[in-house]
């Protein structure tokens, strides 16, 4: 397990305006080269999602002399805020509730999810075939609940369940271009460790 892992992996933006090309350069502070092939492809899938332009290219590759894990658009890269979010967020998803006792019930996890997409400001979530008779009977036997979401513990709206959930669900998001990079982020599934920019010394 390396849940422990104190290492983060630390980044340099170098963007040549985002509208355009846009440089990313990721100093890998751990050596696993597990731990960096699992991060360079939920990344590039992030990234390459972000895109809307489909003859842009992203561009990536690792030196492991330098430990620099590099992505390039030559062109449409997304905005600053976008590629922020898409490396920070880490990807960590979970929907509760809370009984008369205060202890909690989880009802959906990353695991969960099939893929997600967004429409105008909400995210729709299509839950893995295997997960739907566990979560219709936690639904069911908690109709009238309060559901409580987070994404890397930051919480989203909650939601009153009034019907027992089947294979689709709507989550609420403040505007159109989050609801975007978070079904992206949703559907590449969660970063192994944290991304987080580099700061020179």
């Amino acid at each position: 397990m390396q849940t422990r892992l104190v290492t983060t992996l630390l980044i340099t933006l170098a963007l040549s305006g985002c509208g355009e090309g846009a440089r990313l350069e990721l100093t890998v502070a751990s050596d696993d080269p597990e731990v960096i092939r699992q991060t360079q492809a939920v990344l590039y899938y992030r990234l390459s999602e972000a895109t809307r332009n489909p003859f842009a290219n992203l561009a990536t590759g690792y030196s492991p002399e330098t430990g620099k894990l590099v992505f390039e658009y030559d062109r449409s890269a997304p905005d600053a805020a976008s590629l922020e979010y898409l490396y920070s967020t880490r990807g960590d998803v979970r929907f509760w509730s809370t009984d008369a006792n205060g202890e909690e019930l989880q009802w959906i996890g990353n695991g969960d999810i099939e893929t997600a997409e967004s429409s105008k400001g909400e995210v729709f979530l299509a839950f893995r075939y295997d997960s739907l008779e566990r979560i219709d009977e936690v639904s069911s036997a908690n109709l009238g609940a309060t559901l409580k979401s987070e994404l890397d513990g930051k919480r989203l709206r909650d939601v009153v369940i009034g019907y027992p959930i089947g294979r689709y669900f709507e989550v609420d998001v403040d505007d159109e271009a989050t609801a975007r990079n978070m079904a992206i982020v949703l559907r590449s599934g969660p970063l192994p460790v944290a991304v987080s920019e580099f700061a020179a010394p």
